[in-house]
């Protein structure tokens, strides 16, 4: 049978083929290399995709203007003469148009934009710019040697092979090799058409690129030159520095030594409290604070404010006897059966009982109902169901031999009991609903929600049932011996605890292995949250863990009992993790499985945006703007057009909206044109800036007089002033950011770093630092002095919306695309705040650096109480409080 095969390659990867010529000596014999395009087929290759747009969204069609297209082909044009055209800068300069008219919300590419940009050459010129910031240091100075021999300084392109440009680069070929291979991917560099079979000479990818790249090349050496003249400077400051360090050093060092015992101490313990931190984050708390006690420093704060975030005890229950049989939670209180069998009552806090009932004798088994509606106990043969809840039904009824396990699902309405001559049944009120005979003699039963599935186990097997019929679902065997079986509450899987250390989820019917949970202890027991999200481990060690039943991952190891955990218990919403133990203590948990952010409104229409002020949290729904104090709506602003944006002058709300217009809400309200449709505001007690879909930037004072006008390139998402009033900040959708003055709207800064459009820019309280987001997700930060970046802040997996300081400069907050995140400045320590469902809009702190607030397109407004957001001794204050609940 013959084949034809056809391979389209980019001439990078064709390039490489080479090394196959010795295999196969006809690699080449058929190659052909499509051509430059001429004028004709270029101008094709721009309208065309146009006309298939149009066609596919005939709603609202896209428009070039003919002079745009005859710009662009004699820009792009590799031989003005020939008039042959290199499509993949074609496409580039096109691209760059087109997001920049789209992000504007244009319908029409225009020559006059392409202009804005500066022409195809600055395209190009920013292209390379983001090409090489892909590179690390060593890669650019090795980039900028081979440019010194691939561009004369007449602009003149040469050719040289792979090898010498890397020895010219003075880097062996390995590593020249994979500058070239990037630059090659990125279009800068390409093999020369007609050398493929001598093998890997390389050339400047188009001539426009040529001054660019000499350009870079000399601000490159600029740079290293400047470095090198700081770095003597430094040398000689710092020989300066040891002269008077030397007549220093004799009046410190006595000083020193008498602080040097207590600083080791502290250290040791702070060193000691991380390494505690893995396994028993309670005990790494307690070292914590007695380090931050002994020597307050950035370091110890830096230790107990980790042992704090990762520290989930929250309290100790105190008063069962003969251990823990089974635990619940029930309307805010905390059950537990005893091996003396009594129901014990007790306050979701450190403390006796509130109360013990006892059951009529000592009890074999026992098991609380998930929803803390009912309970079931065995003596030898005595099984009783009792209904906590007046809804919930009571029964009893005799097992057909002594009892050995039992379960009951999670609405108290049906219980299966395993005999110790192997028989298991699951019955309700009324009757029995299934009667089998396992294989073995079964130590541990579940049920799912509604008693509908039965799992159970014995040694190192386990079986899974339909309780409808007795139909086998699944046989599981592990090498260990299983000692506790858990259902998830719909029924599609069931877990294993083995005393291997591992917990085994298996999906239903079948029994096929879907995740390993290894804990590293044995364990004895396992139970899945009510929504079957989480799996909680119970081991020998007396700890437990909270685990993703989707990927494994740890949420917390909560680690405190001095015996095995026998029962474990999760409230409704995962807030609370109550562990019983053969210690005869209870503990309850944070289990981290709950969302950081809490819900405290969610208005119809909210949020596109959100702003945190004097006056409280301002959101946009639609075409109103609503103001929230402590959770409760206090304002109502209707524009009757949308809300696009949102500030406060002083205490005045400001809006803007999509009929070109900035309202001030105060009496009489105050209205200021700016012509066309606003897309960000920001405000001071002094003035009022906004800014247009054009990338107009107006500014008035609080009075409406206007002060000054100016444009940016692109349309502008968001504005801040600073601190001083004496600049502007703008976050561009050409994915820079840039500081001007704001009298006169003269450029100071232009912040390139960002690789897409930027959403949003906020001034420190101190007016130093910049902070900025993007849609390429990531947050930086700048020098306002400088223009420099100071930090990249990436944990977000998707667009970053918006960006805030705390009051006190100490934190940031970043709006992400389902959570915010909280960063300790200047440490980046990242904390992920979580809850909204959607696209977070906006994200600040109130006025006490304390309480971040969110907006969100799911419609609600979150809140979050920072507590480890305070000062070393606020602190210590609640690592007291902690460390004092639990003892």
């Amino acid at each position: 049978l013959r084949a034809n095969v056809l391979l389209s390659l980019r001439e990078v990867e064709l390039a490489r083929l080479g090394a196959l010529k010795a295999r196969v000596p006809n690699v080449f014999a058929n190659a052909r290399r499509l051509d430059r395009l001429d004028r004709d087929s270029a101008r094709a290759a721009i309208l065309g995709p146009l006309e298939r747009w149009n066609e596919l969204d005939a709603r609202e069609p896209v428009e070039i203007e003919p002079e745009l297209v005859d710009a662009v082909l004699g820009e792009t044009a590799v031989d003005r003469r020939a008039e042959r055209i290199e499509a993949p800068y074609l496409q580039l300069v096109m691209e760059r148009v087109w997001e920049t008219e789209t992000e504007g919300g244009s319908r029409l590419l225009r020559l006059s934009t392409l202009r804005e940009l500066g022409g195809a050459e600055a395209i190009v010129r920013e292209h390379l710019d983001r090409a090489l910031d892909v590179l690390d240091p060593a890669q650019q100075d090795a980039a900028a040697r081979m440019f010194e021999h691939l561009v004369t300084p007449s602009g003149t392109k040469i050719a040289h092979r792979g090898s010498d440009l890397a020895a010219f680069a003075r880097v062996d070929e390995v590593q020249g090799h994979e500058v070239l291979e990037s630059l090659g991917r990125e279009r800068i560099l390409r093999p020369v058409e007609d050398d493929r079979e001598g093998g890997g000479r390389y050339e400047i990818f188009h001539d426009v690129l040529a001054q660019a790249v000499l350009e870079w090349s000399r601000g490159r050496d600029l740079d290293n030159e400047r470095r090198l003249a700081k770095r003597r400077q430094r040398r000689l400051l710092a020989l300066a520095a040891a002269a008077l360090a030397a007549v220093v050093v004799m009046v410190v060092v006595t000083a020193y030594a008498l602080g040097q015992r207590t600083d080791a101490e502290a250290q040791a313990l702070a060193a000691n409290a991380l390494a505690a931190l893995v396994s028993d984050p309670h005990r790494g708390l307690q070292l914590a604070d007695e380090a931050a006690h002994k020597r307050s420093t950035p370091a110890t704060e830096q230790v107990l404010r980790t042992a704090l975030l990762q520290d989930r005890a929250r309290a100790v229950l105190r008063g069962n006897r003969r251990g823990v049989l089974a635990v619940g939670v029930s309307h805010g209180r905390v059950l537990s059966i005893d091996g003396a069998g009594s129901l014990l009552t007790f306050a979701p806090r450190s403390g006796p009982p509130l109360s013990r009932r006892p059951l009529g004798g000592r009890v074999r088994a026992a098991a609380i109902a998930t929803r803390g509606g009912a309970l079931v106990v065995a003596r030898r043969r005595l099984v009783e169901v009792r209904g906590l809840d007046p809804a919930a039904k009571s029964f009893a009824f005799r097992a057909p031999g002594p009892v050995r396990a039992v379960a009951i699902d999670g609405r108290g309405d049906r219980v299966a009991v395993a005999t110790i001559d192997g028989r298991l049944l699951v019955r309700d009120a009324h009757r029995t609903l299934l009667r089998v005979r396992a294989p073995w003699k079964a130590s541990s039963l579940a049920l799912d929600e509604h008693g509908r599935v039965l799992a159970a186990a014995a040694g190192h097997r386990s079986q899974v049932w339909r309780v409808a019929g007795a139909r086998v679902l699944a046989r599981a065997t592990d090498r260990s011996t299983v000692a506790g079986v858990a259902v998830a509450p719909d029924g599609t899987s069931f877990a294993t605890a083995v005393t291997d250390g591992a917990a085994r989820l298996r999906s239903l019917p079948g029994g096929a292995l879907t995740n390993a949970l290894v804990t590293g202890s044995p364990l004895t027991g396992v139970e899945f949250s009510q929504d079957g999200a989480v799996l909680v481990t119970r081991d020998h060690a007396g700890t437990s863990r909270a685990m993703s039943t989707v990927d494994g991952h740890t949420y917390a190891v909560l680690a405190g009992h001095a015996d095995a955990v026998t029962a474990t218990a999760l409230s409704a919403r995962g807030a609370l993790l109550v562990t019983g133990s053969a210690d005869n203590t209870l503990r309850i948990w944070d289990p981290g499985v709950a969302p950081e952010l809490k819900v405290v409104a969610a208005p119809a229409g909210c949020c596109t945006a959100f702003f945190v002020g004097p006056g409280g949290a301002v959101a946009a729904a639609g075409d109103r703007a609503l103001v929230y104090e402590g959770g409760r709506l206090v304002a109502v602003h209707d524009q009757l057009v949308r809300v696009t944006g949102v500030a406060y002058s002083g205490g005045d709300v400001v809006t803007g909206g999509a009929d070109g217009k900035v309202r001030v809400w105060r009496s009489p309200p105050l209205v200021l044109a700016a012509g066309k449709p606003v897309t960000a505001v920001a405000a001071d007690a002094s003035r009022i800036v906004a800014a247009t879909r054009g990338g107009t930037v107006d500014v008035w004072s609080s009075s409406g007089t206007k002060l000054a006008t100016f444009a940016e390139r692109t349309a502008v998402n968001g504005l801040a002033i600073s601190p001083d009033g004496q600049s502007i900040a703008t976050a561009g959708a050409d994915a820079v950011a840039r500081i001007r003055d704001l009298r006169t709207g003269r450029l100071l800064h232009e912040l390139r770093k960002h690789t897409k459009a930027v959403t949003a820019v906020v001034f420190s309280p101190d007016g130093r630092t910049l902070a900025t987001s993007s849609v390429d997700h990531d947050a930086r930060l700048w020098d306002t002095g400088s223009g420099e970046m100071t930090r990249l802040l990436r944990q977000h997996f998707a667009k970053v919306a918006d960006v805030a300081f705390s009051p006190d400069g100490r934190w940031l907050v970043t709006a992400g695309p389902i959570t915010a995140g909280l960063w300790q400045l200047p440490t980046g320590t990242f904390v992920p705040l979580r809850g909204p469902t959607a696209q977070v809009v906006g994200a600040a702190f109130t006025a006490d650096s304390r309480t971040v607030l969110t907006g969100s397109l799911d419609g609600t407004i979150r809140s979050y109480r920072c507590d480890i957001c305070g000062t070393l001794p606020e602190l210590r204050r609640l690592a007291d409080e902690r460390l004092a609940a639990t003892r």
